[in-house]
This record gives structure tokens, C-alpha cells and sequence, in this order.
């Protein structure tokens, strides 16, 4: 019924694939957290441009509205 199916007698041959798997689940964590820092730092500096942003909205307003 399952012949397509391969559970070997040896379990040692189990060893390789564990390790593939060991290997590729530590990389994503990895790369999970890697990006979240990277995600960090820009949100960090988009918020101080926002503010670099408004504060300079806000200067030109003020020397826009003042009586000449």
C-alpha cells in the first residue's frame, strides 16, 4: 500500500535528515531575528525623520504666518 514509503531497519540513518533539520530551523530563527533588528533600526529612524519632519513643518509655518 505504501511502497513509496522508506522506514530503514538502522536507525542510524535517521542521523543526516536530523541534522539538515536541526540545521535549518537554527538559520531561520537566525534570520528571524536578524531581520526584527534591522526592523528596529529603521522604524528608530523614521521616527526621528518624522520628527526632523514636523519641526521643520513647523518653523515654515511660523516664518510663512509672521507679518513682513
Amino acid at each position: 500500500m505504501f511502497e513509496y514509503m522508506y522506514f530503514p531497519e538502522d536507525k542510524t540513518e535517521y542521523i543526516p535528515s536530523i541534522f539538515m533539520l536541526l540545521l535549518v530551523v537554527v538559520a531561520s530563527v537566525l534570520f528571524i531575528v536578524i531581520f526584527k533588528r534591522i526592523s528596529r533600526r529603521q522604524l528608530a529612524q523614521a521616527k526621528k525623520l518624522e520628527e526632523q519632519l514636523e519641526i521643520e513643518g513647523i518653523q515654515r509655518e511660523s516664518t510663512s504666518n509672521s507679518p513682513n
